[in-house]
């Protein structure tokens, strides 16, 4: 009992004390050595699977990945279940690193849903949202850990800096407790965290301050040197490709929210190098007409203020005269 719960929570090195307790008591029984020898065998193929990882060989991880999967197939785990969201996370940061971004995000989710967090519709009714919000809370704190960072990781690599800051500090939220707990894996998890993080605020910083539009669009670098209808075209024309390949309604269910994402920053980019190249007029703020009338008033009262200075000077002036006249 106690290692069919550590199986579904998806916490594996439980389930393998619970195995070799078992053994211990019982050695004559065949199915606590399969059992134990199986797990053995798909934690060996996920480490392989992240020693790849690192490497960048992606390829050969999804392999990997695909070979833990198959060792727990047989003996019988449930592919929804949360040990499959070990391998579902590795094959996330896989198809990231092969910019496959719409299956990384796929991968992702399964593993989020795996351990006990799925993606919640935005249209989801209040009493859906907190059934699955109490639902996430009482997830392995490691295991949901781990798929934040993979799907962080993704973020990072689709220059998405935002969505992996805001998964990277749920990571920090959900296994810090563990952490001070005393737990050693979650403790490196942790420090793994805090670096990413770092990491993450840099790429940011990047992101903020030198995107490049015309890139962003695929425009030409001589873009400025053609004339002003002609790069008006070629914006138009961009922008028009960029919204076909973004729609939302092409994209897998798991990257629609990448793809209305993508289609905001097109739009942003757009608006961008239209403005810069002369095709529309610059924006004008909102507050500008407000502020031309403070800026007016302003500028009224200080005049007034220097016509009076004016006058008080000239009429104690005056004053002075007739008294050295009267004198």
């Amino acid at each position: 009992l106690g290692s069919a719960a550590a199986i579904k929570r998806g916490d594996s090195e439980t389930a393998l004390r619970f195995f070799a307790f078992a053994m211990r008591a019982d050695p004559d029984t065949p199915l606590f050595k399969v059992a134990y020898k199986g797990i053995k065998a798909s934690q060996k193929a996920i480490a392989d699977a992240d020693v790849k990882l690192d490497r960048g060989e992606s390829r050969q991880a999804m392999s990997s990945a695909d070979s833990a999967a198959a060792t727990l197939r047989g003996l019988g785990a449930d592919e929804a279940g949360a040990m499959f969201a070990e391998i579902d996370s590795r094959r996330c940061r896989a198809h990231g690193q092969m910019r496959a971004f719409e299956h990384a995000l796929g991968a992702c989710e399964r593993a989020a849903k795996a351990v006990g967090c799925p993606h919640v519709p935005s249209d989801a009714k209040e009493a859906e949202a907190k059934s699955a919000e109490s639902k996430c809370a009482a997830a392995e704190p490691r295991a949901y850990a781990r798929v934040l960072m993979a799907r962080a990781e993704v973020h990072l690599r689709d220059r998405y800096p935002e969505g992996a800051l805001a998964d990277l500090h749920n990571a920090q939220e959900r296994i810090q407790p563990t952490a001070q707990r005393g737990s050693g894996e979650a403790g490196r998890l942790l420090r793994d965290i805090t670096e990413k993080l770092q990491q993450a605020e840099q790429e940011k910083h990047k992101h903020d301050n030198n995107r490049d539009h015309g890139k962003m669009l695929d425009l030409p670098e001589n873009l400025g040197e053609l004339p002003k209808d002609r790069r008006c075209d070629f914006i138009k024309k961009a922008y028009k490709k960029s919204a076909l390949k973004w729609h939302p309604d092409k994209a897998m269910e798991a990257g629609k929210m990448r793809a209305a994402r993508k289609m905001n920053e097109m739009t942003e980019a757009r608006d961008h190098v239209n403005e810069r190249m002369g095709c529309t007029a610059p924006k004008k703020d909102p507050n500008e007409h407000q502020q031309r009338g403070h800026a007016h008033a302003q500028n009224e009262h200080i005049e007034r203020m220097r016509q009076q200075h004016f006058q008080r000077a000239h009429q104690q002036q005056r004053q002075q005269q007739q008294h050295f006249q009267r004198a």
